[in-house]
């Protein structure tokens, strides 16, 4: 008997915790996702902020969860960031120069000026309010998802951790930030 009461229990609370939501500048993310069949846990999310204006909301998805910016970048093999457009007055324009920004340092670094060319020549529609983008990594590939829609796979280990590297690295795009994506705030 006791035993079937553990079953149902844990049961019960894996289907709960399938449901939970976490709420940041009024978007609601999901606890748990699932991409190609790999269950991913929210690790931490804040907003991004620009002349003081919010911009947009920054999640960090893993395996299991992690504070150490290092292990993320170069120790974890599937991750997500999740960014949610919360500002209208963001352009197509503004996020393609927020990006090459981000990947400035590594553009000196490294030889990933095609990688990014490439990931650069998929935003060609408007980003608008409301626009979730995904970066997914799997081992040394790359998924960019626009609203759920595949945009592009680059693969490369270097682009991969220049890409996450705008909001984990050693000079992030916004130091708080990083730390909220980390659960440290």
């Amino acid at each position: 008997m006791k035993t079937k009461f553990l079953f149902i229990f844990t049961l019960f609370s894996s289907f709960l915790s399938l449901g939970q939501t976490t709420k940041v500048s009024n978007i609601t993310l999901q606890q748990y996702i699932n991409i190609e069949g790999r269950k991913m846990e929210l690790n931490g999310a804040g907003v991004r902020t620009k002349y003081l204006f919010p911009v947009y909301v920054s999640s960090l998805y893993l395996q299991d969860k992690s504070s150490n910016p290092n292990e993320v970048l170069y120790n974890i093999d599937h991750k997500i960031v999740q960014v949610d457009i919360i500002s209208s007055l963001i352009t197509k324009e503004q996020f393609k120069e927020s990006v090459k920004e981000g990947l400035e340092y590594f553009r000196e670094s490294s030889d990933i000026d095609h990688e990014i060319d490439m990931f650069l020549s998929v935003i060609k529609d408007e980003v608008v309010l409301g626009d979730k983008f995904q970066f997914v990594a799997e081992d040394s590939v790359c998924k960019i998802f626009k609203n759920n829609k595949e945009l592009i796979v680059i693969d490369g280990k270097k682009f991969q951790k220049a890409l996450f590297s705008i909001w984990l690295g050693n000079k992030p795009i916004d130091d708080n930030l990083k730390d909220e994506m980390l659960g440290k705030i």
